[in-house]
């Protein structure tokens, strides 16, 4: 028999610090930013800001989204350039 759990919601606390190194996309700077969702959940995306022409961003951002279940719930955690939409 199989016991029944049931969801644990939370709060998760994200903080993006920066990045290095980051490759040029495109002819100019990178115009980088990070995307951050739990996925299924229509709440989110949630981004930081964008840092323009940028190789070497510093975001030192705090994130907070809302987990249904911190059990099963998925982190998905995306570094995008904003001029490049794919």
């Amino acid at each position: 028999m199989q016991a029944n759990v049931s969801a644990q919601p939370c709060k998760l606390i994200i903080k993006v610090i920066k990045a290095e190194n980051l490759i040029k996309m495109d002819d100019q700077a990178a115009d980088p930013f990070v995307e951050l969702r739990i996925k299924g959940s229509p709440e989110t995306p949630m981004k930081t800001r964008t840092m323009d022409h940028n190789l070497n961003p510093v975001w030192d951002n705090t994130i907070e989204l809302l987990v249904n279940d911190w059990n099963t719930d998925i982190l998905l955690v995306d570094l995008l350039d904003e001029d490049i939409r794919v």
